[in-house]
């Protein structure tokens, strides 16, 4: 009777600890079944957010409509998910079954304790998708998941312009566990659009009133041609959970870039700014000489004179702009000044040999010299207005930078000399070659506002 009133207790004590959780612990409980709800959030990229930080997205820039694959550890399609609330241009919105022709409609989603992997779509309709992959995606599918991350996509980003009915494509390549804790919690997946926007602010402190006619920008990605696929429907190689993220852009062979101008066509009264936005597609570093993406503005002035301002889209310290991802919100600040920055140059040529030139304004400059020895660059500010030379101004946080050096063209390589306020260098006797440099500085006239200088500079030794 003791004994079986021992085993009784221990019977009663094992059944007590097996009621006391429904799932196993976490180290053994692959497969266990639990429940949870899935959330579809759109991602903010880098330090450029499509975010309240820089100013209210439009609806059309959100999800619209949505679907998603949710594979198991064996690449078996588990469910089928669409977006509950479609066409009403939200942030986020939670995702429901969809498995079979008929609608289920419930955000409680049955499944297990393991490993898995989400293909997630905003604003692109499954015959998108299907074109894209090759796929058809259906509940029991085995998928072979190293052919869809690399699927490529026909999306022509630049002018792309959104609306409440056709919003910006975004997806998401996400593979995640699920573990006991899941179990009737939520767990959020993301998808990122596959074009950046730009958004420039024009501010006029010229003085006088003018017309900014055009925005040109060097560098992008241009649009495909008809049967090309010019990027990679995901971002590489997955995209990351959380936020903020960092991206980079993820293109095919067959994408080309080039240069795209828009056209603004904004009278600016001194001290009045426009803003103007452009959806384009995501772009390597450009193969420019430089490496940097090229800005002109075309501008004519009251009196009906046609002219150009031009800038370089710099790096900074953390090098963001040397691409532009899918999914980056860029503002670009751009302050029009009558000041304009010019470089000259100083050599010391003999009697009978013609003296260097300098071809550019503000934007590449071309140095041209024939005779060796020592030469000098000198910047200078002058007024648009006038052509009058700024002799009141200061320089700060020079830096310079060489790009292409050929060997032999230099006894010594031009360098910047701060105390002098130049750039000093010394030709090689009898040389001839070309080299490719890019001089940045902060330049602040005496009662003027400072500007941001990035100007690519070609030196070129003739004989």
């Amino acid at each position: 009777y003791l004994l079986m009133r021992i085993y009784i207790l221990l019977l009663s004590a094992l059944l007590l600890s097996a009621c006391s959780s429904d799932l196993p612990d976490e180290t053994s409980a692959d497969g266990a079944p639990i429940t949870i709800r899935l959330r579809l959030r759109s991602n903010n990229n880098h330090t450029y957010a499509w975010n309240q930080e820089k100013g209210n997205d439009a609806d059309e820039d959100r999800l619209q409509s949505a679907f998603a694959v949710m594979l198991n550890d064996k690449c078996v399609v588990e469910h089928i998910l669409v977006s509950r609330n479609s066409q009403q241009n939200l942030e986020e919105d939670f995702l429901v079954l969809a498995d079979g022709n008929e609608f289920d409609g419930t955000d409680r989603v049955p499944t297990t304790i393991g490993k898995k992997h989400f293909y997630t779509f905003a604003n692109l309709t499954p015959k998108e998708v299907e074109a894209a992959t090759g796929l058809h995606f259906f509940v029991g599918q085995t998928v072979d998941t190293a052919i869809v991350n690399h699927s490529a996509i026909s999306f022509s980003g630049d002018g792309f312009t959104p609306s409440r009915t056709k919003g910006i494509p975004m997806t998401g390549n996400y593979r995640t566990d699920l573990f006991k804790k899941d179990h009737n919690g939520v767990r959020d997946l993301y998808v990122v659009r596959l074009l950046a926007k730009l958004q420039f602010s024009i501010t006029n402190n010229t003085g006088k009133e003018l017309t900014v006619n055009t925005l040109s920008v060097d560098g992008l990605t241009q649009n495909p041609t008809a049967g090309e696929k010019n990027l990679y429907i995901f971002a590489s190689p997955y995209t990351p959970a959380g936020m903020p993220v960092t991206l980079y852009p993820h293109l095919t062979s067959q994408a080309t870039s080039g240069i795209r101008t828009y056209p603004v066509n904004q009278t600016l009264s001194n001290g009045s700014k426009t803003e103007f936005t452009a959806y384009v597609n995501e772009s390597q570093t450009p193969k420019n000489p430089f490496s940097q993406f090229m800005l002109t503005l075309k501008l004519t002035k009251t009196d009906g004179t046609k002219t150009e301002q031009r800038y370089a889209l710099v790096s900074n310290d953390n090098k963001e702009w040397d691409y532009i991802a899918r999914n980056d919100w860029r503002v670009i600040p751009i302050v029009l000044q009558d000041y304009k920055f010019e470089l000259i140059p100083r050599d010391f040529p003999p009697i009978g040999v013609l003296p260097c030139s300098v071809k550019g304004d503000e934007g590449t400059f071309t140095c041209t010299f024939y005779a060796d020895g020592s030469f000098h660059l000198e910047p200078r500010l002058s007024l648009f207005s006038t052509g009058a030379v700024v002799t009141d101004w200061t320089r700060s946080d020079v830096t310079w930078e060489t790009t292409q050096e050929p060997p032999s063209l230099y006894l010594t390589p031009p360098l910047w000399h701060e105390l002098g306020g130049y750039v000093h260098g010394c030709f090689v006797d009898g040389s001839i070659g070309v080299s490719r440099h890019v001089l940045t500085l902060t330049a602040k006239p005496n009662g003027g506002v400072a500007r941001r200088f990035s100007c690519p500079v070609i030196i070129e030794k003739k004989k």
